[in-house]
């Protein structure tokens, strides 16, 4: 608001009222003839409205007023009339004019996952033979990753490089698939642990474990039993072992072990190598002199392809009827076993 306009503004007020005699300047505003200056003031020469009572040589304050509001003509605004406010400026340059810049804008690093059920299990696997499983690896990230990179630790374990592995060298967009078989290859009766890992400069790494079993390629079925053997008689009974893996057999082994009274009485096995799906035979012969019942093992071991145990049964049954006492000097031969040494005579002459 202007010099004036809050002058004019007073004047209307006071003639409103009537009880309030408002400060008049000595200087009003710029002039440009008596008409311009409110009751009360003269237009000077230097283009002031000066108060009546005020010399006309009294110089103003040196002040800007607007050309144009100090040409205006005088007139009486109204003051009771409501107040508006000006809108807020600042509030409006407040305002925010950006979108957030806050918001993630980048995808998830690659992230090499195995997705295969933990661990590879094989079971049991027949020594001289293999068995292949499959491992499936996922980029769970939001990026592709680099070139991947299969690893594989524990013995008997190794990765099937063919075309069956989309793994080796790739590289997988994200969410994208790929996979590598697992051969396990034992070569002993025994159990067998591993790891397989996948890697990815870009990706990270992932692993799984690995387990299996070699068993015998020989196989022979087991018990052996003799059932009840009357003492002092015998029984001979064969026992066939086949080979069930891939391939020959290494030069093998018999054995027998526990109880005496079993013994081997013919053997195409010992000494010999076996191939795929062939067979060897070992006879085996209880001959009880006691009663009662009794354990035995018959062993054929091979490097491929053993060892395997048959277990050996028999009972020592008593005489029958008609039979009793020691056996005679004939049936222990028969036996095998050695007579007992009679009494000493007197020395010959």
């Amino acid at each position: 608001m202007t010099t004036r306009s809050i002058l004019l503004a007073l004047a209307a007020l006071v003639t409103a009222t009537g009880c309030y005699d408002a400060p008049r300047p000595n200087c009003a505003f710029l002039c440009t003839g008596n008409t311009a200056c409110p009751d009360g003031y003269t237009c000077a020469a230097d283009g002031w409205c000066k108060r009546d009572d005020v010399a006309p040589t009294f110089a103003c304050e040196t002040v800007t007023v607007d050309a144009a509001v100090a040409d205006a003509p005088v007139a009486d605004a109204p003051i009771d009339g409501p107040d508006v406010d000006a809108p807020d400026l600042d509030a409006a340059t407040d305002a925010p004019t950006d979108a957030p810049t806050d918001a993630p804008t980048d995808a998830a690093d690659a992230m090499l996952t195995i997705i295969t059920a933990n661990p590879v299990a094989f079971g049991n696997v027949v020594d001289t033979t293999t068995a292949t499983l499959p491992v499936m690896v996922r980029n769970s990230g939001g990026t592709a990753t680099s070139a991947l990179t299969v690893t594989m630790t524990g013995a008997g374990f190794t990765r099937v490089a063919d075309a069956t592995d989309t793994c080796t060298g790739a590289t997988l967009a994200a969410m994208a698939t790929c996979s590598f078989h697992v051969r396990f290859a034992p070569d002993a009766v025994a159990a067998f642990t591993g790891v397989a890992g996948v890697s990815a400069t870009t990706g990270g790494a992932a692993s799984i474990n690995l387990t299996g079993a070699g068993t015998s390629a020989l196989t022979a079925p087991s018990p052996l039993a003799f059932g009840g053997i009357t003492v002092n008689g015998m029984s001979d009974l064969p026992v066939t072992f086949t080979n069930g893996g891939g391939a020959t057999t290494g030069a093998l082994t018999t054995a027998r072990s526990g109880d005496a009274q079993f013994s081997i009485q013919a053997d195409t096995c010992n000494a010999a190598t076996v191939a795929p799906a062939g067979t060897c035979t070992v006879t085996v012969r209880f001959a009880p002199i006691a009663t009662g019942a009794v354990t035995g093992t018959l062993t054929v071991t091979g490097d491929p392809g053993g060892p395997v145990a048959v277990q050996l049964t028999g009972t020592g049954q008593g005489p029958g009827p008609g039979e009793s006492g020691p056996p005679s000097r004939w049936r222990r031969c028969r036996l095998g076993l050695r007579s007992p040494a009679g009494p000493s005579g007197p020395p010959g002459p």
